[in-house]
């Protein structure tokens, strides 16, 4: 597994352990550690690696989904993703409820994301 950084700091009051996970997780994203299409260390990676259970890592790769920076596929991994916010045309696009298709092989999928400028 490539050289992660994540902190975690469990003597931070009011800040979940998964939060702190999320943005450090994201943090690495927007720098570029993880290029969109590269593969994210497994739960259990990252769980053993941070020394949490893997619900508290299974909570902050949620958290990344549900912001449309990753995407998660059961037996395949954990990849992240990025949009620039342009449209095919290279302009940039509205806020609003954009769909995602992903295709790669056999791999189709369909995904709801949310823009706001």
């Amino acid at each position: 597994m490539m050289n992660l950084r994540i902190p975690v700091d469990r003597q931070i009051s009011g800040l979940p352990l998964y939060v702190q996970i999320a943005e450090a997780l994201l943090e690495q994203i927007e720098s570029g550690k993880f290029a969109p299409g590269d593969r994210l260390p497994t739960e259990r990676a990252l769980s053993e690696r941070l020394s949490v259970n893997r619900m508290t890592v299974r909570n902050a790769l949620h958290v990344l989904e549900m912001q449309g920076l990753i995407i998660r596929r059961q037996g395949a991994g954990t990849y992240a993703i990025q949009w620039d916010g342009k449209n095919n045309a290279g302009l940039q696009v509205a806020s609003g409820v954009y769909f995602l298709k992903l295709t790669a092989n056999v791999f189709r999928q369909t995904r709801k994301m949310l823009l706001m400028r």
